[in-house]
């Protein structure tokens, strides 16, 4: 008489955060003992890190079992780096790279590893790593303006004369 033929399945994961759920069912038999202390036939896991078996007996009294792995994946931690600025007028150019991933999305609608930022604005990446999980990082750029500086009125001098002046070259609030 074969033995019967429990099957739990392939390994599984998920990913952290996820709602993960899945119904474990190894078949039709006579009796069931699960790893959880469970005799139904099903049983509805979720999500936890951790690995479940269960021991069949079918109509002639044959047993057999089968186990299946559950693995929570963490997130992948992209980082495009602090917030940044640069001043107005001066040429800008910095390369976002958040990482090493399988896929990107930025904000801007590009897919690329790298993303090129010429300008201020919100840029945003969305990565998915090797195990199909997801997250997103985000980045400002701040174009600051000009400064402006006001020395005062023009000054006429006559020829000879003497005369005092301070300047104050520190910037005025626009």
């Amino acid at each position: 008489v074969p033995l019967p033929d429990a099957d739990l399945g392939p390994d599984t994961a998920f990913c952290f955060g996820d709602a993960f759920s899945k119904t474990l069912n190894p078949g039709t038999f006579n009796s069931y003992q699960w790893s959880t202390g469970d005799t139904t036939q099903t049983i509805v896991i979720g999500a936890f890190d951790s690995a479940y078996a269960v021991t069949v007996t079918d109509s002639t009294g044959c047993v057999n079992s089968d186990n299946i792995s559950v693995t929570e994946n963490s997130l992948p931690n992209p980082n495009l780096g602090a917030d940044t600025s640069y001043c107005e007028g001066v040429t800008f150019a910095v390369a976002l790279s958040p990482g090493g991933f399988q896929q990107y999305q930025w904000s801007d609608g590009s897919t690329g590893p790298i993303l090129l930022v010429t300008q201020g604005g919100y840029y945003e990446v969305t990565v998915t790593d090797v195990n199909g999980c997801v997250n997103t990082d985000d980045l400002l750029v701040t174009e600051l303006p000009k400064p402006m500086v006001n020395l005062g009125p023009d000054v006429t001098l006559c020829e000879d004369s003497s005369f005092s002046i301070t300047l104050d070259a520190s910037a005025a609030l626009p």
